[in-house]
């Protein structure tokens, strides 16, 4: 004899009403077989679109034309080809090499320069100076590979090489103070006590580094 069949109501699916995620596709006029290895993206408030174009060795702006979800596609930093001049000329006549992430702060334009261990920005006017940069040793940003900003404009750059995350305070001034939050292998630097602070100073080329000490000291403990 077989088991008696066992029946359930079946909720009928419907679809969400709200906080729907969705992914649409953007058209890029005249670019379709331009931008090769995209990677870091930022916007700034009027909507135009930054974002670093790593095999090219190009930062690109997307702005919009007005038409939903289509845009033009523009230049900001970069020549076509890898290497490193034009600091304090126009940043479309300067050369990168494989930068990797963008963030757009206060109206300048910060890119982690990653083939030459720098930060660079790109201010309102166009130009581009670079204001942190690594000396190819386990110092400073030797592999900066992502940038970001908080509320005050201060930015915050992750060092792969290093496994180190820096701040940059006052990046738009004409020298920026960094000060490394975390490493994986020293723990974090420049606790809530303030022991140990390491800076890094940059006057538009390599930083120098000194270490502070600040606030009360660190008390021992003895072990019996």
């Amino acid at each position: 004899m077989a088991p008696p069949m066992i029946t359930r109501p079946v909720r009928p699916i419907r679809p969400p009403t709200e906080n729907i995620t969705q992914f649409q596709s953007i058209l890029i006029a005249g670019a379709e077989n331009e931008i090769r290895g995209p990677n870091g993206i930022s916007v700034d408030p009027e909507g135009n679109i930054y974002f670093a174009d790593y095999n090219n060795s190009m930062v690109r702006k997307l702005v919009p034309t007005g038409e939903e979800n289509k845009y033009t596609m523009e230049t900001v930093a970069g020549v076509g080809s890898a290497g490193y001049s034009g600091d304090g000329g126009l940043a479309i006549n300067a050369k990168l090499n494989g930068p990797t992430s963008v963030v757009f702060v206060n109206y300048n334009l910060y890119i982690a320069d990653s083939g030459n261990q720098a930060i660079r920005r790109v201010d309102a006017d166009g130009k581009i100076n670079t204001i942190s940069m690594g000396d190819g040793g386990r110092t400073s940003t030797s592999s900066a590979t992502g940038i970001t900003a908080d509320i005050d404009g201060n930015l915050y750059v992750t060092d792969s090489l290093n496994n180190k995350i820096y701040k940059l305070i006052n990046p738009s001034g004409p020298s920026a103070q960094g000060t490394t939050l975390r490493t994986a292998e020293e723990g974090p630097v420049g606790n809530a006590l303030g022991e140990s602070l390491e800076t890094r100073t940059s006057q538009g080329g390599r930083r120098k580094k000194t270490t502070k000490r600040k606030g009360r000291k660190a008390r021992k403990t003895r072990r019996n």
